[in-house]
């Protein structure tokens, strides 16, 4: 059964969030290097590509590692922005992240 914890234990909610923001976004980037912590990046969640990147990756107290959407104000877990991206739930968003990430679970 594939979990948080389990996914957790087979990679980081940096390396997740790092995935789907370097290869799966709209405006066609990848990065030449790994995101950055609180380094602005553009905005996925935008039709249109930005001057002035919005959005930005950042360790939470918890440990694990969250984004922040500044044109919109909504912020969450590498889950979270699985489901947004994807539109679908928690449980497609965790089998998405295994399948994607080639974790075996």
């Amino acid at each position: 059964m594939v979990t948080k914890a389990r996914i957790l234990q087979k990679t980081s909610s940096w390396a997740i969030l790092n995935h789907y923001l370097r290869h799966e976004n709209p405006h066609g980037f990848p990065y030449a290097a790994d995101l950055q912590k609180g380094k602005l990046v553009p905005n996925p969640f935008l039709p249109q590509k930005q001057t002035t990147p919005s959005f930005n990756i950042h360790p939470a107290k918890n440990g694990e590692w969250q984004y922040h959407d500044f044109a919109t104000g909504e912020h969450g877990s590498c889950f979270d922005l699985v489901m947004r991206l994807f539109r679908v739930d928690f449980k497609a968003a965790l089998d998405r992240i295994n399948a994607d990430l080639h974790l075996g679970l």
